[in-house]
């Protein structure tokens, strides 16, 4: 009996050390009486290849029905008298709708995957059926209001929180990074079908079927194709609320190891949303850029911005393999660095050169998305499992906020103004890497 009390001292007091240690990670902070094989288990865990490729679908739904509309926003804003630049406007609304239910999906995600997911393809077709009427309508104001009730489905967290609750944290990074590569055919695919649609045209009565409004009913067709999908495959039951289920040990923590653990949450929240935010931007200002200053057609503006947009959906899962090896933060640190030259082809220093700024483009798009990739991921391995689902909450919040500004900022600025604004958040993010790269570390039990 005098051996066991020792030796259970022994364990609390190696758990209070672990606490006070500056690399702290969720795993450091579990029940102290939790079983080794339990443990492994529980950091070992993953989803079947039908539950992630429903996952990647949803995800891609959510991008492919915030960027079909890109090429064509400003020639419908403009056919339904709105101001210049009301483009920006259009595509940001669905992100502004979405940050309003987000604390529904919180309660939601709580009682049923399945139900929360199905919800929102339901919100996406419903939204995209009255964005495409708003032309046999003539109302300005039904197109958005149809944007902005698509933007009810059109968040990430319900996806985001399934993966931080039911992947462990050896696997996680690799199964975020195989899903967000929906997101990357999502961007890039939007542009890409908008395109082909531009030869399909035809009326049914007054309902015009065309260029404008083609994006809508493509979406809503998908959708009715998803909740199919959902019903199928999707795990029924809830989530655990991001920790609830695990027990609060007393964090003994010094005030300066609180306040850089709450440090790193914040900046890797940010290495989020900053790239969501230059991201959209980019797709609308590139987009305007290639037709309007380069001169060249709408099919065009949407393959090339579509393509680069698509090149992640190669580069994500590649990353996410090396992850196992390298680490999430390493990663962050080569794609940051990266990111602060490509930045740099964004400017126009005289005749801007049509190829020059597309390749600098292709670098770019792709550090700013693997930035999302291994952000989101890595947010949710470094809080402790308690701060979780809030975590995820705002993150996405976040997201959507600066996503929905990068749209209007996008129509907004000249070529040098918007690429001053990519080249001071590529700034901001190296630097944060550097200063919260030790912070960073996942201790891995």
């Amino acid at each position: 009996m005098e051996s066991l009390s020792i030796r259970n001292s022994m364990q609390s007091l190696s758990i209070r050390n672990r606490a006070s240690e500056p690399a702290v990670s969720a795993v450091d902070f579990r029940e102290a009486g939790t079983n080794a094989d339990e443990l492994e288990n529980e950091e070992n865990r993953t989803q079947p290849k039908s539950v992630v490729a429903v996952a990647c679908l949803q995800v891609f739904l959510i991008a492919f029905s915030y960027s079909i509309v890109i090429p064509t926003a400003r020639l419908y804003a403009e056919s339904l008298n709105a101001p210049t630049h009301f483009e920006g406007y259009v595509v940001g609304a669905a992100s502004f709708g979405a940050i309003l239910v987000l604390p529904a999906y919180r309660l939601s995600c709580r009682k049923s995957w399945s139900a929360t997911l199905v919800l929102q393809a339901i919100l996406l077709q419903l939204g995209s059926v009255l964005y495409s009427l708003a032309k046999i309508a003539k109302k300005i104001e039904l197109l958005v209001a149809g944007r902005l009730i698509a933007g009810f489905g059109g968040a990430f967290y319900p996806i985001f929180q399934f993966l931080a609750e039911e992947v462990g944290v050896r696997h996680r990074s690799s199964v975020v990074s195989i899903v967000l590569v929906g997101r990357s055919l999502g961007f890039a695919l939007g542009p890409a079908v908008a395109a082909v649609l531009v030869y399909v045209d035809f009326n049914v009565g007054d309902l015009a079927v065309d260029k404008e409004t083609n994006g809508g009913w493509t979406v809503a067709i998908a959708c009715g194709i998803q909740i199919i999908l959902i019903v199928a495959f999707f795990p029924r039951g809830g989530g655990r609320g991001g920790g609830r289920e695990h027990r609060r040990v007393e964090d003994t923590r010094p005030i300066r190891e609180k306040l850089m653990y709450y440090g790193v949450l914040g900046f890797l929240s940010s290495g989020y949303a900053l790239p969501n935010f230059c991201i959209t931007g980019w797709e609308v200002h590139s987009t305007e850029l290639i037709q309007v200053n380069f001169g060249w057609s709408l099919t065009w503006s949407a393959l090339l911005v579509g393509g680069i947009a698509l090149t992640p959906a190669l580069t994500c899962p590649v990353m996410g393999k090396y992850s196992y090896k390298h680490g999430d933060r390493k990663i962050l640190l080569w794609w940051a660095a990266i990111q602060c030259l490509a930045s740099v082809t964004l400017f126009n220093f005289g005749p801007q050169l049509p190829w020059f700024y597309l390749a600098g483009s292709l670098v770019y798009i792709n550090a700013v998305t693997l930035q999302t990739t291994f952000s989101v991921s890595l947010s949710s391995k470094v809080c402790l499992p308690h701060h979780i689902e809030a975590m995820q909450g705002w993150t996405n919040a976040f997201g959507l906020l600066l996503r929905g500004l990068g749209a209007v900022v996008g129509a907004s600025l000249d070529a040098n103004g918007f690429a001053g604004v990519c080249a001071a958040a590529a700034l901001f993010s190296f630097a944060g890497t550097v200063v919260f790269y030790r912070r960073m570390k996942i201790s891995l039990l």
